[in-house]
């Protein structure tokens, strides 16, 4: 950043303010002393580290996540995009420009950096998440924690007492268990079903039938496959039960409400992890800490045909797609 001299602070100061000038002739000691404050707080801003962000591909979500980690971190970076770089021998390339962190974006960077045991690592948009709990490894969740989820569905559907839960215990068993461990403190009844593969989902559907007021589906790419998403949609309509879901692309095909992440945020908020970091050292009271952010997407129309009310204090925090 260009410090600005003596005589320039006092010229652009004029134009904005006729009496400035003589405020500087008569005051030398007030303005020199404006002056080096000056200096001390552009000083401050300068750039303190410098990171080095492995991006796994030149897409949105991704794009978003980098734009909110560089307005919040205050870092110099420099960016690596897996989707124009061959990835095998990053981690030489790290190692040689010796940067003081490492920011993965991504499931295809964390597993191109993963073997770095040196530098500190932050990932963000990683799925599903390494639980190997590595001291030099910060992470920010693709998920939202378990509260809101459960909150969110009580404010739209408060007698919703019992929750199916279909997952994939290889990819998301730790925050299922979190999950099952939050609805019991607030007396629900989750009903979990777990399957190996998409084929599984329909007959853990049929399970289902009768047992449950509300069908909720968490970040979980088995269940979350396109085939799998049909079943439940087919599910929710043949037996008057709502689906509970984290993107609203699946709104688009029934589903009716989800709560989703912001992915800029997630870059902000994993900035503000690194400033912690870097000042506080290697403490850290989590190994992963869940999205901030969330926001409620409701879909009107299946509303309606669940004869599902919205009431108003819920439509004016959410998003509604009619």
């Amino acid at each position: 950043m260009m410090l600005l001299s003596e005589p320039l602070f006092c010229r652009i100061l004029s134009s904005d303010i006729g009496k400035i000038p003589f405020v500087c002739r008569a005051f030398p000691i007030v303005c020199c002393t404006i002056f080096l404050l000056l200096q001390v707080l552009a000083a401050g801003v300068v750039c303190a580290y410098d990171i080095t962000v492995v991006k796994s591909d030149n897409i949105r979500l991704y794009d978003d996540a980098l734009e909110g980690f560089k307005n919040s971190c205050n870092c110099s970076v420099n960016v690596i995009d897996l989707s124009r770089k061959n990835g095998n021998n990053i981690v030489e390339d790290i190692l040689d420009s010796s940067p003081d962190a490492v920011v993965a974006i991504g499931s295809k960077a964390y597993e191109a950096v993963k073997s770095l045991k040196k530098i500190r690592l932050f990932t963000m948009l990683v799925y599903p998440y390494d639980p190997a709990k590595e001291g030099n490894i910060w992470w920010v969740s693709i998920e939202i924690h378990p509260d809101k989820y459960l909150e969110a569905a009580a404010e739209i559907l408060p007698h919703s007492r019992r929750i199916g839960l279909i997952i994939n215990p290889a990819l998301s068993g730790a925050y299922s268990r979190e999950l099952l461990k939050a609805g019991k403190e607030k007396g629900l009844q989750i009903i979990l079903k777990e399957v190996s593969s998409a084929r599984d989902v329909p007959s853990a559907l049929s399970s289902l039938s009768g047992k449950i007021d509300l069908l909720m589906m968490i970040p979980d790419t088995t269940v979350a496959a396109e085939d799998s998403v049909l079943s439940m949609v087919s599910f929710s309509y043949q037996n008057k039960i709502p689906l509970m879901t984290f993107s609203r692309k699946f709104l688009e095909m029934g589903a009716l409400l989800s709560l989703e992440i912001d992915p800029y945020d997630i870059g902000s908020q994993t900035g503000d992890m690194a400033k912690t970091v870097f000042k506080n050292g290697e403490v850290k009271s989590a190994p992963v800490y869940y999205a901030r952010k969330a926001l409620l997407v409701i879909n009107h129309k299946i509303a309606a045909k669940l004869g599902i009310h919205i009431p108003d204090s819920v439509r004016r925090e959410a998003e509604v797609l009619r």
